[in-house]
């Protein structure tokens, strides 16, 4: 990113996702391992509360990580024409919290393929835009 631009560029960056195996550095695991999980399974036995903690720190370091990007755009002033797609590939495994939609991971119901997309696109796509 920080090198000579005359043409566009393509960039494309996946993050380690809080898929087994749970690989999480201690700087995010520390801030969950002892946090109270508010939003459990309906089936509270089955799920497995440190692996959702582990998913949520490595949410916590994705989120992290893709602001030092933003902020890199920002700095080489290459944000406002700059296109920035961030997916994610679909709905919880197992025995995890999803808002109490039917379904999970590997299902076409809805809380197996509902994810978010968001798209940023300054001076061309309005913030806020759904």
């Amino acid at each position: 990113i920080e090198g000579e631009h005359t043409s566009p560029f393509f960039v494309y960056l996946p993050y380690n996702t809080p898929h087994s195996p749970m690989q999480v550095p201690d700087r995010w695991w520390n801030k969950f391992k002892n946090k109270e999980i508010a939003q459990e399974h309906s089936k509270k036995k089955n799920e497995k509360i440190d692996h959702t903690r582990a998913a949520l720190a490595m949410c916590e370091n994705i989120d992290w990580n893709v602001g030092r990007l933003l902020s890199k755009l920002r700095e080489l002033r290459l944000e406002k024409n700059t296109i920035v797609v961030y997916f994610s590939d679909n709905g919880p495994n197992g025995s995890r919290w999803n808002d109490g939609l039917r379904g999970r991971k590997g299902s076409t119901d809805e809380g197996g393929v509902r994810s978010p997309l968001v798209i940023s696109w300054p001076g061309v796509i309005k913030a806020g835009t759904v």
